[in-house]
């Protein structure tokens, strides 16, 4: 009955948020509520569906590109033991769609595969999506949160699993009023989270069975940094100098890093908007630092800038991976907003990592800190003082904590591969 009730109350939630979006897009041309709906428009799935045999597809699900990154690694290793298998995958949000439309992977989108939007959880619209399915799912994963209870339902008896999963203290699958959704996942067949804890969090709400398996986003960042690009140019710049490269900044360390910059900084804004990066270039002439923005010089791979530049930034997307390894230590920004960015990606390259306090949904930025290679600046304008008070060790640190975690991809898809 509660069960029941949660969904009726997600239902009636997920119209509204349909609206929303209808609305947000048609009356205001809202870029990111028209990229949500158009992704939804996109044509083909049936007629690639009718082509798979029964039980020959895959599907995974992300919300968006930071839990892809989390599942590419699992996606890789269950093509390497099974390449007879389709894949499927499907996103929530643009952001991890339009990437992987203008640029397809390699390792896995194979003309047997397919990449979709997942439909809004409702069933007028789970309904057809399904319907194009039917019988040729051989495994559906999800990946971190993404627990759609209407969709869960409409799996039937398809296997079902949810990896990478991470509860902290206090999350709301914990609170009494979740009783409905805690019944939703109840219907995986494998709970993969990445920490005993969250094993024990999710036993003591009555969700039982969960495996700790790691966060397989270690096996992905420990690759991108293994074969990252070079840049000659700035490292030339960097050496001898301490240099701070942050990444995905917002502006609350943009303002204090420029007031304040090191002896190097490489800024990487998350925002590329025109009017942002003008906002920054204020703040540059502002208070007279030397600086070069990388598109105007040649680009990030190639620039090399003069003794006397103080501030690079880098305003092209896709580089930021490589560039930690340019880094004494890194910033990574959205602490003071709704939550950090990748901080595995600096520590994969042996850097210590300074962000600000919102740390608490992320088992890595945690684990990190415990293991002494991550710091919080309450405040801004604390970020030299915390990047100053690392330990001699604090990169060596960094670099084994992620390293322990090598090999979760592997783990998580042999289980996915025992209850397919």
């Amino acid at each position: 009955m509660i069960e029941q009730l949660t969904r009726v109350g997600h239902i009636a939630t997920m119209h509204l948020y349909g609206a929303a979006l209808l609305l947000a897009d048609r009356a205001f041309g809202h870029p990111r509520a028209r990229a949500w709906r158009a992704m939804r428009r996109q044509a083909g799935l049936s007629d690639w569906a009718v082509a798979r045999p029964p039980g020959s597809v895959v599907w995974f699900h992300c919300a968006s590109l930071g839990e892809y990154e989390q599942a590419r690694p699992v996606m890789a290793a269950v093509r390497t033991s099974h390449p007879q298998f389709a894949f499927l995958l499907t996103f929530f949000s643009p952001s991890g769609h339009e990437p992987l439309i203008r640029k397809k992977p390699d390792f896995w989108r194979h003309e047997s595969d397919w990449l979709s939007a997942l439909p809004l959880d409702t069933p007028r619209s789970v309904r057809p999506f399904m319907a194009a399915l039917d019988g040729r799912i051989a495994l559906f994963a999800t990946v971190k949160y993404e627990v759609w209870p209407v969709l869960l339902k409409a799996l039937g008896p398809v296997p079902k699993a949810i990896f990478a999963a991470h509860i902290p203290s206090g999350h709301w699958l914990t609170r009494r009023w979740a009783t409905g959704y805690r019944a939703t996942w109840r219907r995986f067949d494998a709970v993969l989270v990445q920490t005993p804890d969250s094993v024990l969090r999710l036993a003591a709400c009555g969700i039982s069975g969960a495996e700790a398996m790691g966060d397989p986003r270690a096996d992905r960042v420990l690759d991108i940094a293994s074969t990252a690009q070079s840049f000659p140019g700035l490292l030339a710049w960097c050496s001898g100098h301490f240099t701070v490269v942050a990444g995905s900044t917002w502006p609350a360390e943009e303002t204090a890093l420029l007031a304040d910059p090191p002896e190097r900084l490489v800024l990487v804004p998350h925002d590329l908007s025109a009017n942002h990066l003008g906002q920054i270039k204020q703040q540059l002439l502002a208070r007279r630092h030397e600086h070069l923005f990388t598109s105007a010089a040649g680009g990030a791979a190639v620039v090399a800038p003069n003794d006397d530049v103080q501030v690079v930034v880098v305003d092209e997307m896709g580089w930021l991976a490589g560039l930690y390894a340019l880094a004494d230590a890194a910033v990574v920004g959205g602490g003071w907003g709704v939550g950090i960015h990748n901080t595995l990606e600096p520590a994969a390259h042996g850097v210590p990592v300074v962000t600000g306090p919102n740390i608490s949904r992320f088992q890595e930025a945690l684990g990190l800190r415990d293991n002494g290679a991550l710091r919080v600046a309450q405040q801004p304008e604390d970020l030299r003082r915390e990047w100053e008070a690392f330990a001699p060790a604090a990169g060596d640190q960094a670099k084994a904590f992620v390293r322990s975690s090598r090999g979760s991809a592997e783990r998580i898809a042999k289980r996915l591969e025992q209850i397919m």
